[in-house]
C-alpha cells in the first residue's frame, strides 16, 4: 500500500550512505559505502547498522539466491549468510565488480577490467567461486544490469533512456 504517510525508517547519521539493497525473509539488507551491510527488520522496525562487514571498500551491489546474500565491490565477491558469516567467494585481480545478479544457480556480474580507460565485461561464475566465464565483452559502460529469463536486461551509460535486452 503506497497511500500512507512517508516516515523515516532508517537514517545513517554517520554519513556512510546506502549503496545497494536487497530483500530477503522480511529483512532489508543494505550495502553501504563503508563496506558494511546493515540489516533492517521490517516487521520489528529495527536496524542493526553494522550487521556484517564485507570489506573496508564501498559495496557496489548486493543480490540473493533466496538463502544467502552475495556482495560485490571493487576487489572481491563475498557470500554472507543470514546469520552474518562472511566468506570470500572470489578475489578479483585487475577487475572491479560493479553490479551483481543471481540467476539460475549462477552469479552474473558487470565489471570494469584493467586500468583506466577500463574495458567493460559481464562474467558468470558458480556460487562457490571458481573460474570466471566471459558472458559478454560489452565494450562500454552500463548503468545497470540484471538477468531474467535467460536475458540480460541493461541500460547503457551513453543512452540513459533506453532499456535493452540480449539473449
Amino acid at each position: 500500500d503506497t497511500s500512507g504517510v512517508e516516515t523515516t525508517a532508517v537514517n545513517f547519521y554517520d554519513s556512510y550512505y546506502a549503496q545497494a539493497t536487497v530483500y530477503l525473509n522480511n529483512y532489508l539488507y543494505i550495502g553501504r559505502s563503508n563496506g558494511k551491510v546493515s540489516r533492517y527488520d521490517i516487521a520489528g522496525d529495527s536496524l542493526s547498522k553494522d550487521w556484517a562487514t564485507h570489506d573496508s571498500e564501498m559495496i557496489r551491489d548486493i543480490t540473493t539466491d533466496g538463502t544467502d546474500l552475495y556482495v560485490a565491490n571493487y576487489n572481491k565477491i563475498t557470500k554472507i549468510t543470514t546469520s552474518g558469516t562472511v566468506t570470500t567467494v572470489k578475489s578479483l585481480s585487475n577487475t572491479k565488480a560493479m553490479q551483481i545478479n543471481y540467476y539460475d544457480s549462477k552469479l552474473y556480474f558487470y565489471a570494469w577490467v584493467g586500468a583506466h580507460p577500463y574495458t567493460h565485461k559481464i562474467y558468470s561464475m558458480a556460487l562457490t567461486g571458481g573460474s570466471l566465464t566471459l558472458v559478454w565483452d560489452i565494450g562500454s559502460s552500463i548503468r545497470f544490469m540484471r538477468v531474467y529469463d535467460n536475458q540480460l536486461i541493461y541500460n547503457m551509460d551513453n543512452d540513459k533512456k533506453t532499456i535493452l535486452k540480449k539473449p
